[in-house]
């Protein structure tokens, strides 16, 4: 895996991390634009880790 997609990866851990803390903190559940941000960092990473091999 080059630097480039593991740097990706780590970005879409850090969106999911950083939604997923605020919903915690405030005990409450996602706004649609949220999950959709979810959805998009988990698809992503999905992707680049099958392009990855």
């Amino acid at each position: 895996m080059t630097a480039a997609i593991v740097a990706e990866l780590l970005i879409g851990v850090i969106e999911v991390a950083k939604i997923s803390s605020l919903l915690v903190s405030e005990n409450r559940t996602a706004t649609p634009e949220e999950d959709q941000r979810v959805r998009a960092a988990v698809k992503r990473a999905n992707d680049l880790w099958e392009a990855a091999g």
